[in-house]
């Protein structure tokens, strides 16, 4: 009887520490949604965000290829791990969507990387001569920050038309 409740003490200690570690899991979604916003707004005032809010519609595909890029992030200097990626889908679409991907603190770096991310999308879509600022306004904008612990992601994925596209 005594060896039992020594057993249910460290079990309810285990548990006790495994809701602990989840609950302090690296970033509430207010601290996420807070970043999310931020860059919004730095997005609109570049002129490339119209939109009034995050498009939900992107979302959940940003987030898988935001993970993608944080469990291929392999690239690290004395310690510090560099993630920054850009991948174009929709290449048969109307619409091309573009998602770049980076540490959170970059953020401000890659929004002044546009004619960067032009040009990859020239590379991965041949024929393609785009301008992500055309028209002033990237339709079907999101934002996503993801926390882990101690570091923090962003992914920012936007559409613009293909010209490309077969349909015109």
């Amino acid at each position: 009887m005594k060896n039992l409740k020594k057993f249910v003490a460290l079990l309810l200690a285990g548990v006790m520490a495994m809701v602990m570690l989840t609950a302090c899991g690296g970033g509430s979604n207010a601290e996420t949604k807070a970043k999310e916003n931020k860059m919004i707004d730095s997005l609109k005032t570049q002129g490339v965000m119209t939109a009034s809010e995050n498009d939900n519609t992107l979302r959940k595909k940003t987030m898988d290829i935001l993970n993608q890029d944080i469990a291929d992030a392999k690239f690290s200097i004395l310690g510090a791990t560099f993630m920054a990626n850009v991948h174009v889908d929709g290449q048969e679409d109307q619409y091309l969507t573009v998602t770049a991907t980076t540490k959170y603190e970059y953020g401000k770096v890659m929004l002044s990387l546009l004619d960067f991310i032009a040009k990859e999308v020239g590379q991965k879509v041949p024929g393609a001569d785009v301008n992500v600022k055309a028209n002033g306004a990237w339709s079907h904008v999101c934002v996503v920050v993801q926390a882990d612990g101690n570091k923090t992601y962003l992914a920012i994925a936007f559409q613009i038309e293909n010209p490309a596209h077969k349909g015109k």
